[in-house]
């Protein structure tokens, strides 16, 4: 019953749902179409506006006449140019030289002017007989000279009549040069005229091909919009049509039957399952062992390292107070966080190192969050409770946060004294709790550091500490952080290297002390931090009862 009434409610979810689509789908394409249809008119009373003001036929015929009217009227100006220009040839010729019988608006062959011609330009008909005449009495004077004198009343004659020609021919030159002068103001007017009757035409030539072309976009944008109308049409008439249809693709095809128990079969089911965790909880568990190289107990730590360990602090998480873990106390409650720091302390002062007493500790790890900066602080707060004089230095310059600890200011402090080249370690100092323990911050914070780390001022401020303190620790930047503690590590005397329990990866712990071992570095041992007191491995000082009894008043 359940079954089957599940599937009608789903059913009729289904055509409820389609009906509420197909309903908004319809509501949509409404707005769409509504606005479509507006604009459709808008477009086509803009074209029917135009239409009435503007005939596209007379206008399509106006462009064609102006088109071939407008070539005629630059044939007719190429062809007066062409003109103007054999004139001006004519005249720079001469009309003596060109011949009686010379034309000036001959062409060459070959070419033909247009409908622009005037009236032919000629020299007079009694040019050539007078030419002819002056020619013979030249000839004749060449002939009697050869017998007669130049003072010969023949001769004189003959060059009277000569002279007389001359200023004939000279008299028909003048008269032709005023005729081809008048042609050419012509010719210059009437390719003036031409010239302003072209810019005419193409003005109204530009302007009809203007008024067709904004016909022709008022048409597209019509033709456009009606087209999209068109198709919201269609879409809103299926829509509207498909919306009663049942278009449901899922049925009941058989009703649910009366359940019955198949008991035979369950512890059968109930085993495989067993046996199927069982299995694929062991595979993970190996896969895990496999890959995950973390350490989680001191034996571990133990079984891959060969170095020392020189003690191990116990996970103090749950003592937080404000997110902060406390610095250790001369009188501390927490037993065992304070004797394993006891403890670092006992293995430093009286560990089997070769030669002189360690003095500059560094203290790093592989990578950030291993809790090395804490271990820093609260070894050197142990090394003070003997009465030494401790210096704590916070050497990480790209994030270091030690004064945050020990609530105090960041600048100035190690990066400020090593960019100033001036050794003046006790005005960067600042005081702590305790009187025989000072801090040196880290100063301004820097990207690149390792350049100071190698210079001389660096060595100069160690040895300044060294001579002003009993013991100094130094706190670097993790070894996979920054190149800063590779390059301070063969300065000091001693390395201590931090590994977290649950969190540091063996490998990657491996090859940061070879690296350090590279340098020449000397590492005296490894320090297991935050390790799990509740583990049956870690059975370091956990008898505080002992010496302090419940009930007991302690001094």
């Amino acid at each position: 019953a359940y079954l089957d009434a599940v599937m009608d409610e789903y059913l009729n979810y289904k055509k409820e749902t389609r009906a509420n689509t197909s309903e908004g789908t319809l509501q949509a394409v409404s707005e769409q179409l509504t606005e479509q249809e507006k604009d459709l008119r808008t477009a086509q009373d803009e074209l029917a506006d135009f239409q009435r003001d503007n005939n596209l036929t007379v206008l399509q015929d106006q462009s064609t006449a102006a088109s071939s009217y407008l070539g005629k009227l630059t044939t007719q100006l190429s062809d007066l140019k062409l003109e103007l220009r054999l004139l001006d040839a004519r005249v720079a010729e001469g009309p003596a030289e060109a011949g009686a019988d010379t034309n000036l608006t001959a062409l060459p062959p070959g070419v033909r002017l247009g409908s622009a011609t005037l009236a032919p330009t000629t020299l007079p008909a009694e040019w050539l007989p007078a030419q002819r005449q002056l020619q013979e009495l030249k000839l004749q004077r060449e002939e009697l000279g050869r017998f007669l004198r130049p003072k010969h009343p023949k001769m004189q004659r003959l060059n009277e009549d000569i002279a007389r020609a001359e200023k004939i021919l000279d008299q028909y030159r003048r008269e032709t040069r005023e005729q081809m002068a008048g042609t050419r103001q012509v010719l210059e007017a009437r390719i003036a005229t031409l010239e302003d009757s072209i810019k005419d035409w193409e003005a109204k030539l530009v302007d009809a091909n203007a008024r067709i072309a904004q016909a022709e976009s008022l048409k597209l944008k019509v033709q456009r919009i009606q087209s999209l109308y068109d198709r919201l049409l269609h879409l809103l008439q299926n829509v509207d049509v498909n919306r009663n249809l049942a278009r449901e693709s899922l049925s009941i095809m058989e009703r649910a039957s009366a359940a019955e128990p198949v008991l035979p079969e369950a512890p059968l089911l109930f085993t495989l399952a067993a046996l199927a965790g069982l299995a694929a909880g062991l595979g993970i568990i190996s896969l895990v062992v496999r890959f995950d190289d973390r350490f989680t107990s001191l034996s571990e730590l133990l079984n891959r390292f060969q170095e020392e360990i020189v003690g191990q602090v116990p996970d103090m998480g749950r003592h937080k107070s404000n997110g902060k873990l406390e610095l250790v106390k001369q009188d501390d409650d927490r037993h065992m966080f304070a004797e394993s720091y006891r403890n670092i302390r006992s293995s430093l002062l009286y560990g089997a190192n070769e030669g002189e007493r360690p003095r500059v500790l560094l203290v790093t790890s592989s990578a950030p969050s291993e809790g090395k900066s804490t271990v820093a602080a609260n070894l050197a707060t142990t090394l003070a409770f003997t009465g030494a004089r401790i210096l704590l230095v916070d050497g990480d310059l790209r994030r270091g946060g030690l004064n945050v600890t020990l609530e105090t200011t960041r600048e100035p402090g190690l990066s400020d004294l090593l960019r100033s080249q001036q050794v003046d370690l006790k005005q960067h100092l600042r005081p702590t709790a305790l009187a025989n323990l000072s801090f040196l911050p880290s100063g301004r914070l820097m990207q690149s550091s390792g350049e100071l780390f190698l210079s001389a001022t660096f060595d100069r401020v160690l040895q300044e500490a060294k001579d002003a303190f009993d013991y100094v620790v130094i706190d670097s930047a993790p070894v996979f952080a920054a190149d800063d503690t590779t390059t301070m590590a063969p300065k000091v005397d001693g390395i201590l290297f931090v590994v977290r329990n649950g969190y540091t990866r063996g490998n990657l712990a491996r090859q940061a002390l070879n690296q350090l071992y590279q340098r020449q570095a000397k590492v005296l041992g490894l320090i297991y931090n935050r390790a799990n007191t509740a583990s049956r491995n870690y059975y370091y000082y956990k008898y505080a009862d002992y010496y302090h009894p419940k009930g007991k008043k302690r001094d």
